[in-house]
């Protein structure tokens, strides 16, 4: 599989290669969001709008949430009460099921808006030539925020819309799959991620603690198997055998998933839970587990088409709250969990890292607290005093703090002037530690908002975190490096548009390194007078035989880096 994978990808870099006409020379994955796709987005946001205000309509139609001329209104065989729809488009069901199939795809009208027409107790029916409707109204549509959606995933049959909107007083963001369907645009699913997240984590806590028997039995029914395990009947569930179990697991999780975690609960040769006597039975050892969701709201990143990422808080084992990832992949047109990740050091270091990085910035900065009582002015006219109030009371405590967050060279390029200088912001006096009186202010202030991971490699991984830049949200991408069995910041971004990457590899300056430097590298080695790169893109992406220029020998440099071929990018 592996093998095939890497061929895939040779494939995919060999046909973007011939269509731009520049040198192919290896290959990593290529995402479907690129800086191609990106120019294309605007030609696509009325067909948004156009279809998002559509999907509203639906909505409040299929929830009966449109006007009726009451005086119209009767009571059917089956104490519905029906009434005429009034001031609407639509005269007939066959008006409106045109309209419907003219926005979205049969498959999705059959999965969320089946009962607006065509069942045996239909939401809407023509009644003396007229369009009548159930007035007993759900409400429903979609309170769709003014913020632009976003265009991803352009194909040329298919495009993704991400939109904002209000879900109950909550700001929340509906994924929306576009295809081109019989010459017209449609809608062919939807996701509403964190709605989506929350049964999600419901449903795996529920599992796991299936998966590890913590759930009611009927003990009078008990009795011990040949290998020695005790079964009862399952009390108190919705459950009633094997088959239940697995159709429920198989609808929330995918088949990969269950394999790896999940598959000692049924169907083994030493299986949790059997058929015996026509009821589901389980056995009785209880292990525990499930997972104790914190009160946090869970985060939704990474959002395509067919797949997002939740960051969820959880209480593991009544110890500080710990992160989990979770991977939901869409999955045979249900959403599901494909993978979760709870032993990662990456969003509990990335937090201690973020407070680290501060705490330097404060020190770099000399906003600490200083005992101005003890203040003395140098030969070259710095003034010192004290430093107080602080865990530093050393240079080499400060030292041993920034080398157990920073690597060296994050050291040397931003914190050199802090200690061991010529002229060195902080030295030990009288031994204690004394620091210059000027300060400079700096620090960021990070925002209460889980940081991003991305880009997760063996040795590496980066953060993105949020800040508030002087009454401005801005965010900044810290590249984490596994150094010396220590997960360090080796280097720092912002995203405002005047700081500048030097980070090897970095083409387009954004911080970090991905499949868009590597498109931006080739295009301009095939043509640097009409895609031309910045000064300090070429310095950053010059990395075989500096001093060349750019050559396809740095594009495949940087392409085995994304491939894990090569751990590190020469400086």
């Amino acid at each position: 599989m592996k093998k095939f994978r890497k061929i895939c990808i040779f494939t995919s870099a060999l046909m973007m290669a011939l269509s731009m006409n520049i040198p192919a020379v290896s290959a990593v994955e290529f995402q479907t969001a690129s800086i191609l796709t990106e120019k294309k987005a605007v030609d696509y946001q009325q067909q948004a709008t156009t279809l998002m205000g559509a999907l509203n309509y639906i909505d409040q139609i299929g929830g009966g949430n449109i006007p009726f001329d009451m005086d119209t209104a009767f009571t059917d065989n089956n104490g519905n009460e029906f009434a005429k729809v009034a001031k609407t488009q639509f005269s007939s069901t066959s008006d409106l099921r045109e309209y419907m199939e003219s926005v979205l795809t049969k498959k999705f009208i059959d999965y969320r808006y089946s009962g607006i027409l065509d069942t045996s107790d239909p939401r809407y029916i023509d009644y003396k030539g007229e369009l009548y409707g159930k007035t007993s109204a759900r409400g429903c549509g979609f309170a769709w925020s003014s913020k632009t959606p976003e265009i991803s995933n352009i194909t040329s049959g298919s495009f993704t819309i991400t939109a904002e909107y209000d879900n109950y007083g909550a700001t929340d963001y509906m994924v929306m799959n576009v295809i081109l369907d019989n010459g017209l645009w449609k809608i062919d699913s939807i996701a509403d991620c964190t709605q989506t997240a929350f049964t999600l984590m419901g449903a795996l806590d529920y599992i796991d603690q299936i998966g590890g028997g913590n759930i009611p039995f009927d003990m009078t029914t008990a009795f011990t198997d040949d290998n020695g395990e005790e079964f009862a009947k399952v009390a108190k569930t919705q459950f009633s055998t094997t088959s239940d179990l697995r159709e429920y697991m198989e609808s929330v999780l995918t088949k990969k998933f269950i394999d790896y975690r999940y598959s000692g609960i049924v169907g083994t040769s030493d299986p949790r839970y059997i058929d015996y006597k026509g009821e589901l039975y389980g056995k009785t050892s209880v292990k525990g587990c499930g997972f104790e969701w914190t009160d946090k709201e869970p985060e939704i990143s990474n959002i395509t088409a067919n797949s997002f990422t939740i960051t969820a808080e959880y209480n593991n084992y009544g110890e500080t709250a710990d992160y989990m990832q979770i991977n939901v992949v869409l999955d045979g047109g249900l959403w599901k969990i494909d993978s979760i990740n709870t032993s990662v050091p990456n969003i509990v270091r990335a937090k201690e890292l973020l407070t680290a990085l501060n705490d330097v910035e404060w020190l770099g900065g000399g906003f600490v607290d200083f005992d101005k009582s003890t203040a003395f002015t140098d030969e070259n006219g710095n003034e010192f005093a004290q430093v107080v109030k602080s865990i530093f009371v050393s240079t080499s405590s400060v030292r041993d703090f920034m080398e157990e967050n920073l690597t060296d060279k994050m050291i040397k390029s931003r914190y050199s002037g802090i200690i061991g200088t010529d002229d060195p912001r902080y030295i030990d006096y009288k031994g204690v530690l004394y620091g210059k009186t000027a300060a400079r202010g700096c620090g960021f202030a990070w925002a209460d908002k889980t940081p991003e991971i991305k880009n997760i490699k063996d040795t590496s991984f980066d953060i993105v975190a949020e800040y508030d830049d002087y009454g401005k949200t801005s965010y900044m991408t810290l590249n984490v490096v596994l150094n010396d069995g220590i997960w360090k910041i080796d280097s720092i971004s912002s995203s405002d548009e005047n700081n500048v990457s030097e980070l090897s590899g970095d083409a387009n300056l954004d911080g970090h390194i991905d499949i868009a430097d590597v498109v931006a590298v080739a295009a301009y080695v095939g043509d640097p007078a009409k895609n031309a790169l910045s000064e300090q893109g070429i310095i950053n992406c010059d990395i075989q035989n500096a001093g060349d220029g750019l050559t396809a020998g740095d594009i495949l440099a940087i392409q085995q880096y994304l491939a894990d071929i090569i751990t590190k990018l020469p400086l």
